[in-house]
């Protein structure tokens, strides 16, 4: 690949290294010029580019990252669309994400042109959930290189992949000392039974007893005959020594001590043990809570199939210091002040806090004398669609912005607590507005908004529920964009972040320039056509009516 200043008569075919703006025209990053392009440059007075050139053994970024993608990805794992060298790997169902380093380094150590980051190794994850990202960093990679990255993971055994929960017969045994609070071991057996039901699981058997050996020993047994498949052990004191009371009962019913401790904080005094083919946790005190800890860790494992002994929870000590993180349900350093919130409350801390904005202010004017938002789709005003979705998508809170007609579109629109009309008086300016005047009206605590047209009927709340599923700011996935078919299309789900900027747009235009602007926070999904068809004329109506679009 030629990289540099190219003069602009021979720069037909260039890929644009840095975007270019031409009185109202913006030539972006990327960008491959025609012969178009290169005329309206020359009139502007430009005399040079600086750009790129493929040359025969080039692979361009887009086609390099996605062979890469395919190449690296396992069972339960899809590779999406590639957009300016890059192409991110998503989830095919909630699970385990498996990725290990060694394999990860091997890709990364090819040439730093090619690179691959991806979540840690045995992360739990949802349907569509983006597990990995590759990106090339040039505009292009050779061919050799390519090729190398291929060959490398062809010749990996375990590739990334996702592996789904299984569904186990599980029994939890909690042993109690005098005095011992029922309330303990309620708060126990409800803290497992959350855990549990994030992978599709349930207690299947309980059983209360003494803490002693006998007790708990006559109770390891019973669950055996039960045909439990994983035994969880809480016992009313921590075990501190193999030779503790709930280790010594596993012995005494048969079982084996597999390992007792673990180089993860908290968790550290968690035991492994086996009877037959049932394997037994030892819980450590610090699993009664919702806190992330090391009985997560192996939890999860064992619950995707995964195999768990001494030597992998030995290797865990990368990455085991758990620091309190936000998206723990109770943070250490907050919990009195949780503790006066409701339960509401604290169930959703760390969710991020999406609201929407739906645009209702448009005038129509290719539409004649009706108002697109009023006609009838599938049963019901076209404004409605965009609404129930927000709404079945538990959007909250949602905000519609009317302007023309703001009383005929109050008249049919659907009512809902969660729903604020908010009228923009400025309407005749254009859509600039009304995303501005949305935004003015939301409270200071959202995160996100998500930018939804009232013309757009077809898209589903599958859709909008996806663009939030993988909202991520922290992971450098900012602004959700559905894509069908490389087309980008709406609504668009905007981090807080970009808001300052936002309100910088004016006339009768949308965000949608930004996104080229801030690309490297892009994440896109891919849809079908309803993310590129609106209603705009009579002609558009009629075929949407007939499925014909």
């Amino acid at each position: 690949m030629h990289f540099g200043p190219i003069p602009i008569k021979e720069s037909i075919g260039a890929i644009l290294a840095h975007t270019i703006r031409v009185d109202k025209n913006i030539y972006k990053k990327g960008h491959v010029l025609t012969k178009s392009d290169v005329k309206d440059l020359e009139d502007f007075g430009l005399t040079e580019i600086v750009g790129a050139v493929l040359e025969n053994d080039d692979i361009a970024e887009n086609m390099a990252a996605k062979n890469i993608a395919d190449s690296i990805s396992g069972n339960g794992i899809y590779a999406g669309s590639p957009f300016t060298g890059r192409c991110n790997l998503f989830s095919k169902k909630d699970g385990l994400f498996l990725g290990e380093s060694n394999f990860i380094n091997s890709i990364n150590s090819v040439n730093e042109t090619i690179t691959v980051g991806t979540l840690p190794h045995c992360t739990a994850v949802s349907t569509d959930q983006m597990v990995a990202t590759i990106k090339v960093i040039p505009f292009s990679s050779s061919k050799k290189i390519v090729d190398k990255c291929i060959l490398t993971a062809k010749n990996t055994i375990q590739k990334l992949r996702v592996n789904k929960w299984s569904k186990l017969n599980i029994s939890l045994i909690q042993s109690r000392l005098t005095g011992t609070k029922e309330s303990v071991l309620d708060s126990t057996t409800a803290s497992l039974e959350c855990r549990l039901n994030k992978t599709y699981n349930s207690i299947n058997s309980e059983i209360r007893c003494s803490h002693n050996i006998d007790e708990i020993r006559s109770s390891i047994l019973s669950e055996v005959k039960k045909n439990q498949e994983l035994i969880i052990i809480a016992g009313a004191s921590a075990i501190v020594d193999r030779r503790d009371i709930i280790p010594s009962a596993i012995v005494a019913a048969g079982g084996t001590i597999e390992h007792f401790g673990m180089p993860v904080d908290p968790g550290n005094l968690l035991l492994l043990g086996s009877i037959n083919d049932v394997k037994i946790i030892g819980l450590p005190g610090c699993a009664r809570s919702p806190k992330l800890n090391g009985f997560d860790l192996v939890l999860n494992r064992i619950l995707a199939g995964v195999n768990v002994g001494s030597n992998e929870i030995m290797s865990m000590g990368s990455g085991g210091l758990l620091i309190e993180i936000a998206s723990r349900p109770m943070p250490r350093e907050n919990k009195k002040h949780i503790e006066y919130k409701n339960e509401k409350n604290i169930s959703n801390s760390g969710k991020k806090k999406i609201a929407s904005i739906i645009l209702a202010a448009g005038q129509s004017r290719r539409m004649g004398d009706k108002n697109k938002l009023l006609e009838y789709f599938n049963d019901k005003p076209i404004i409605n669609h965009s609404i129930d979705s927000a709404l079945l998508a538990k959007i909250n809170p949602i905000h519609v912005i009317t302007g023309y007609q703001e009383k005929e579109i109050l008249a049919v629109a659907t009512k809902n607590k969660d729903i604020t009309f908010v009228h923009n008086p400025e309407y005749e300016n254009g859509m600039s507005t009304s995303i501005k005047a949305g935004l003015r009206s939301l409270p200071e605590e959202i995160d996100a908004v998500l930018i939804l047209l009232g013309d757009m009927p077809l898209v589903d709340v599958s859709i909008i529920e996806r663009l939030i599923t993988n909202f991520n700011p922290q992971a450098g996935q900012s602004i959700g964009v559905p894509v069908t078919k490389g087309k980008r299309g709406n609504p668009i789900l905007w981090s807080k972040q970009y808001f300052q900027e936002i309100e910088k747009i004016s006339g009768d235009v949308g965000a949608k320039h930004l996104i080229g602007e801030f690309s490297e926070g892009v994440y896109e999904i891919e849809c079908d056509k309803s993310v590129i068809t609106d209603i705009d004329t009579p002609e558009n109506l009629r075929k949407i009516n007939k499925n014909i679009l």
